[in-house]
């Protein structure tokens, strides 16, 4: 991959302090920003699971409208998923999060 001349055209940090990190645009800003305020203007839940190896690989609600437990499918074996708070890990071989209800 050629290396861009100016770094900060093509990288940055999230700049509405919410530490999303790293940045691909930063002309079109944080794209954690947007999934968020998209997500908000469809009345979608954004509580997140995160799951797979190293819990990098992460599932929004599927839960629309006001709501205290979410839910969710995630994984590649399409695993069902249901937690309180507005995020969650799975336990260490993907399994759903203990405590879930």
């Amino acid at each position: 991959m050629k290396r861009p001349a100016n770094l900060r055209e093509h990288y940055g940090w999230c700049t509405k302090g919410k530490r999303h990190g790293v940045i691909f645009d930063e002309k079109e800003g944080c794209h954690r920003c947007r999934t968020e305020k998209i997500r908000k203007a469809e009345d979608k839940c954004l509580a997140e699971l995160f799951h797979g190896p190293g819990h990098q690989s992460s599932t929004f609600c599927s839960e629309k409208g006001k709501h205290t437990i979410h839910r969710c499918v995630y994984g590649s074996y399409r695993q069902e998923a249901s937690w309180k708070g507005m995020s969650k890990c799975t336990g260490f071989f993907d399994e759903p999060p203990e405590g879930n209800k």
